[in-house]
């Protein structure tokens, strides 16, 4: 597990998602290396799978991209299927049936949500709209105020990702929990009122002094 401050680790997960690939859970599966596969230019626009009906190579696509597991998110390895980069046409088809339709999961360590922040960022580019898709989480590690603070921060930028908190697949202890829905509450409810983030601040510094107080730590 990286010990890069929070900050930090949120500008490197800031790279494109085809460049963050993922071996399933507990699953032997490997990925065809995504060289291997011809670039767009290359590829035959004539090819007889694109001939066919619309609807029939979606059913091709969904057997093709949409995985039977969860998909653990690894920072420089979580990418789709090399199918994706065949070529333009099948990309534009395929491209978000892989994001939408898959069930992923992310670890949150330390209370560092920057990786999940910058994945839900980018999945939403590929959002229908048309289905709520759970987003897993599961927690590890220590109670960390500042990474606390830096992923309230982006959770209040940020819309893509503002999350049930009941969506964590693996809770923390009890005090890390009660801390963490607390934060999220507040910056759910700065939101809801349209508070600056200075207002929301404040009110999170007062939950440190308060959870400190008990809670060595926290400090």
């Amino acid at each position: 597990m990286s010990t890069q401050p929070a900050q930090q680790r949120l500008m490197a997960a800031s790279t494109p998602v085809e460049e963050i690939g993922t071996e399933p859970m507990g699953s032997q599966h490997k990925q065809d290396d995504t060289e291997s596969c011809p670039p767009a230019k290359s590829a035959r626009v004539n090819s007889p799978l694109l001939a066919l009906p619309a609807e029939l190579r979606s059913r091709i696509w969904e057997y093709a991209v949409v995985a039977p597991y969860v998909i653990d998110i690894v920072v420089g390895e979580t990418r789709p299927p090399p199918l994706v980069a065949l070529c333009r046409q099948v990309r534009k088809e395929t491209a978000s049936m892989w994001y939408d339709s898959n069930i992923f999961a992310c670890e949150v360590h330390d209370c560092d949500g920057t990786v999940a922040i910058a994945w839900a960022r980018h999945m939403k580019k590929y959002d229908k709209g048309d289905e709520e898709r759970p987003f897993y989480h599961w927690y590890s590690g220590q109670a960390n105020w500042p990474n606390m603070m830096v992923w309230a921060k982006e959770l209040y930028d940020n819309d893509a990702y503002f999350e049930d908190i009941a969506e964590f697949a693996a809770r923390p202890p009890a005090d890390h929990w009660d801390v963490i829905t607390s934060v999220h509450a507040i910056i759910g409810l700065a939101k809801k009122g349209k508070a600056p983030w200075e207002q929301a601040e404040r009110t999170l510094q007062l939950l440190h002094f308060a959870v400190t107080a008990t809670d060595r730590e926290w400090a």
